[in-house]
């Protein structure tokens, strides 16, 4: 035990003093090899700048507006994605009739759509919710779609005779399934910090690269 607990402390070390070398070559780095500031500025200068942003951009209120964005659009996406998901994996008709939009929806690409609903919606935070929904609903329907399509069938068989109701057989056989399934799915970012709302991060990170800000850039990220 002891000589475990002892390797343990040595790599908490280690990987201390390697972060003490990447701050140090950070800061002193660009200096030496001449790198203007707006390429790689310095480790003190993306700190302070932090410091001040914090203070006086309402650095967290941005912040909050992009995971309010991220939180609705997953939420949006999740609820769409398993409904859809769930009557395509129990009707084959549904799945033949609506299979071909819905290809045609997944290999567009999806910021594609982000002018669309800029001009439907304008410069708010429905664009950005709406392309969030798109990249989470189609990773959760197919999740859904395979998991209804591994149920045993049987087990729904012996459920329906011992007269069990649709809700019985979704409640106690069919969710165990969705739930394994759409939860190896849950990674999902918004994607849509590429159009302006005067509100987020994304609205930041257009400013500040007109600014050729990079240190601000950097140290928004670093909360």
């Amino acid at each position: 035990m002891t000589d475990k607990n002892t390797a343990t402390r040595n790599s908490v070390w280690a990987s201390l003093g390697l972060f003490v070398v990447f701050l140090a070559g950070w800061e002193w780095g660009p200096g030496l090899l001449d790198i203007p500031p707006y390429i790689i500025p310095t480790a003190s200068s993306v700190y302070f700048e932090f410091i001040r942003a914090v203070g006086s951009e309402q650095l967290f209120y941005h912040s909050w507006i992009t995971f309010a964005e991220t939180a609705i659009g997953f939420i949006l996406g999740a609820i769409l994605g398993m409904v859809i998901g769930y009557i395509l994996g129990i009707s084959a008709r549904a799945e033949f009739i609506l299979s071909p939009y819905i290809l045609a929806l997944q290999i567009a690409p999806k910021v594609a759509f982000a002018p669309l609903f800029v001009l439907w919606f304008g410069y708010t935070i429905y664009p950005k919710i709406l392309v969030a929904v798109l990249i989470v609903f189609f990773p959760i329907m197919v999740n859904v779609l395979g998991a209804i399509r591994t149920v045993d069938q049987d087990l729904i068989n012996l459920a329906r005779t011992f007269s069990a109701s649709r809700w019985q057989i979704f409640r106690m056989i069919e969710t165990d399934t969705i739930h394994t399934g759409t939860l190896q799915r849950i990674a999902n970012r918004n994607q849509g910090e590429i159009f302006p709302v005067e509100l987020d991060m994304g609205y930041r990170n257009l400013t500040l690269s007109d600014q050729y800000s990079l240190n601000i850039a950097i140290s928004q990220y670093a909360q």
